[in-house]
């Protein structure tokens, strides 16, 4: 709870944030509501919150919600509130004004979203929707294939908020339904201490390797991404611990930080619990959620060894050994009655996905799967710091901070979203860039990176997936790519915009914890995920990476990457058990390349061009070689 609120004030916030739980707990269990009633609802309980927990300005820290934010809630209260009663209005006639309380409603409903976004992610959405509604309003003076016919303030105003496709839409549906549970789920864990679990696990697995403060650091990431789903919050609740580990054993700052960004950055790529933007593929592409995370196995699996590997590298270079009592302490760990709240409710989840139950109804399980565990385990008192009602408590206030964000974040989105299919804008840059590409796949893949990323910049990986996926798709699908593996491109390099310069969220928190240089940082944070950057460009040409495909050839492509992964790694570092050269680092990093690709002939050529460099640069003087322990 934040310790800046007075009494009258916690207490209401935990009113709001309880209701907002037992709301989407009971909807999810025994129906939701219609369409337009489930997401005014689910957005009314998020700005209320808002506006109550995030202040106007980052300076204000009053105790009490100051008189002008009482009134925000007040009016974020009645225009989500008013949807409900005028729902069959809406779905009968979407573009009939009730009366005039529609009209100042509708303006009210859309500046208190944008305002709400300011507050939870900054002005990057509201400069955004500001550029749109003046390209809407005067599409017929703008140039060339740029122009459109012009919608007046009254339809831009009815389509938004009169209409499933403005603030009402699909995006705000996945965040009342999905989004939600999952982000009860992640409070649960989160609130009886299961964070914690997260790093002892990590610690045991890697902790006594070489280097092994930065490969818990890659462990841990991974395990806690498939929880938050948001590379920051990865960084901020596991980089307090890793960065200062990774500094005492040896590695340098700028090193450290890009660790633990690049590894929070992999988790929201980490099956079987994705990031939120895996849920929102499922509903545009209309492919079953439990198909996408399969096809980001072998993905993710390259991600993470390309991080580990190079951790690897880089403490054989420096002489890092790890700490011989997480060995001790392994059988201990696994031992443990906490390992049970790591793996079951994810067990628990998987089973119902495969039952054919929704990612909602599963997600529920999970989280009614670790109460029990919690109860019969844990056995907390009743009331108390400790006890079972304060438990509670800590779930549904840390749930309704999260579902807040993700609401305003994905309205905000949904109102972008919706200009753009309003003015055909999507269309035009999809065949712009369709143009530019002149047919040549390989350009377009470049040119959809490229916009993936800067679309990426200083937003939410969330959002930025669902703006590109609006404005890419078509030019990829339109090109013969199959939704899901278009859909895949675009998630990846949204999320790689995270770590990369100049704008990347991840790093900048990364090197503030390191006391780092952040251009530093983050430079060392995208050699360290070359892999991933390439990756994308080989599923494209060849699924089988995404496990589509007869086995043997499924089996050899990932084969193959995982070599390719290891002898770029080696480029990176410069050092296996000697100091390579920097021309044997070009050289390897080609092969590599030439081995991630899938294709027999690329994939013999790679491998032979890494032995003969590996041969040609092996000392002959046997003192060179530094044998520190194995991975």
């Amino acid at each position: 709870m934040n310790n800046t609120l007075n009494k009258v004030t916690e207490t209401t916030v935990t009113f709001i944030s309880v209701a907002m739980v037992i709301f989407h707990l009971y909807t999810t269990l025994f129906g939701l509501f219609p369409a337009l009633i489930q997401r005014s609802i689910h957005l009314g309980f998020a700005l209320s919150l808002c506006f109550i927990l995030k202040r106007a300005f980052v300076k204000n820290k009053l105790r009490i919600i100051p008189w002008y934010d009482i009134i925000l809630v007040f009016l974020g209260l009645l225009s989500s509130g008013y949807v409900v009663l005028i729902y069959k209005d809406v779905v009968e006639d979407p573009l009939l004004w009730v009366g005039m309380l529609d009209k100042v409603l509708a303006i009210v409903a859309v500046i208190l979203i944008l305002e709400a976004s300011r507050r939870a992610v900054g002005c990057t959405f509201l400069v955004m929707v500001l550029i749109f509604v003046a390209y809407a309003y005067w599409g017929p003076y703008f140039p060339g294939i740029w122009a459109h016919q012009g919608f007046s303030f009254d339809v831009i105003l009815q389509i938004l908020y009169h209409s499933s496709n403005g603030i009402w839409g699909m995006l705000l549906d996945i965040s009342s339904t999905m989004l939600a549970i999952f982000a009860i789920f992640g409070a649960t864990l989160t609130s009886i201490g299961v964070g914690d679990t997260f790093l002892k696990v990590a610690e045991a697995i890697s902790g006594g390797r070489v280097g092994g403060p930065a490969k818990v650091a890659v462990v841990a990431s991974a395990l806690f991404g498939m929880i938050s789903g948001s590379a920051v919050a990865n960084v901020a609740t596991t980089g307090v611990f890793t960065i200062p580990a990774m500094k005492k054993v040896g590695f340098k700052p700028s090193f450290a930080g890009a660790v633990e960004a690049v590894a929070s950055t992999g988790g929201q790529i980490m099956p079987p619990i994705l990031g939120a933007g895996a849920f929102i593929m499922s509903e545009i592409i209309g492919i079953p959620y439990l198909k996408i995370a399969v096809a980001a196995l072998i993905p993710a699996l390259l991600y993470f060894s390309s991080a580990f590997l190079t951790v690897h590298f880089e403490a054989l270079k420096f002489g890092i050994l790890g700490d011989e009592r997480a060995a001790l302490e392994r059988e201990k760990v696994f031992k443990s009655v906490r390992i049970l709240f790591l793996f079951v409710p994810i067990f628990v989840f998987l089973y119902f996905l495969m039952r054919g139950y929704t990612p909602s109804i599963g997600g529920v399980y999970a989280i009614f799967s670790t109460l029990v565990l919690f109860l019969i385990f844990i056995r907390p008192p009743l009331l108390g710091e400790s006890g079972l009602l304060n438990i509670f408590k800590r779930i549904c206030l840390e749930a309704g901070n999260t579902i807040l964000e993700i609401a305003v974040l994905l309205a905000s989105a949904q109102i972008v979203v919706s200009l753009i299919a309003m003015t055909g804008f999507g269309v035009k840059i999809s065949d712009i860039i369709v143009s530019l590409g002149e047919g040549n796949l390989f350009l377009t893949l470049i040119l959809s990176a490229l916009v993936s990323i800067i679309l990426g910049m200083g937003l939410p990986t969330t959002a930025a997936y669902v703006l590109g996926a609006s404005v890419l798709g078509p030019a990829l699908i339109n090109l013969g790519l199959h939704p899901l593996v278009a859909h895949l491109f675009i998630f990846y390099f949204s999320i790689l915009s995270t770590i990369t310069p100049p704008v990347c969220a991840a790093v900048f928190l990364g090197a503030g914890l390191a006391e780092a240089n952040w251009l530093e940082t983050g430079i060392n944070a995208v050699r360290m995920a070359l892999p991933a950057f390439i990756v994308p460009f080989a599923f494209v040409y060849s699924p089988t990476l995404l496990l589509v495909g007869p086995w043997p050839k499924v089996f050899l492509s990932v084969v193959t990457s995982l070599l390719g992964v290891f002898l770029l790694s080696l480029a990176v570092v410069g050092y296996f058990k000697w100091t390579l050269p920097l021309w044997s680092r070009f050289v390897l990093a080609l092969g590599g390349i030439m081995m991630i690709v899938p294709g027999y002939i690329s994939d013999l050529l790679g491998f032979v061009i890494g032995i003969l460099t590996l041969f040609l640069v092996k000392p002959k003087d046997k003192g060179f070689f530094i044998n520190k322990g194995g991975v």
